[in-house]
C-alpha cells in the first residue's frame, strides 16, 4: 500500500522529518494552536499571523496577547486573567519569572 505524501498547507511542498513545524503547545494561546500540516517556514509566518491578531500591548518588555476577554501575560501561557492589570501585575511580580 503506497502512502499519500503530506503536504504543506500553505505552499504545498512536501513534508518531511526534516521540514515539519510540529510545535503544539508553545505556539498557541486558549486552544488558538497552529494546525498540522505546516512546514517550518509557512509554520513560522502562521505563528507570527496570529501573535499578530492576538496582541495586546508590550508591558515591561513582555508581550500581552488576548482573546475570549482573557489576557495572557505572554505566548503559550496556560492561564489567563480576566483584567489586564492583573495581567501586568502578575509581570511586575519579582518573586515569579515569565517564562516564554
Amino acid at each position: 500500500m503506497k502512502h499519500k505524501e503530506l503536504l504543506c498547507h500553505n505552499c504545498g511542498c512536501v513534508i518531511n522529518f526534516d521540514n515539519i513545524c510540529c510545535w503544539r503547545h508553545a505556539h498557541q494561546i486558549n486552544g488558538a494552536r497552529l494546525k498540522k500540516g505546516y512546514c517550518i517556514k509557512c509554520g513560522i509566518k502562521q505563528v507570527d499571523k496570529m501573535k499578530r491578531e492576538y496582541f495586546v500591548e508590550t508591558y515591561n518588555e513582555h508581550d500581552i496577547y488576548t482573546t475570549d476577554g482573557k489576557f495572557f501575560p505572554y505566548w503559550g501561557c496556560h492561564y489567563f486573567f480576566t483584567r489586564l492589570e492583573d495581567c501586568k501585575t502578575r509581570i511586575d511580580a519579582k518573586e515569579i519569572s515569565v517564562l516564554y
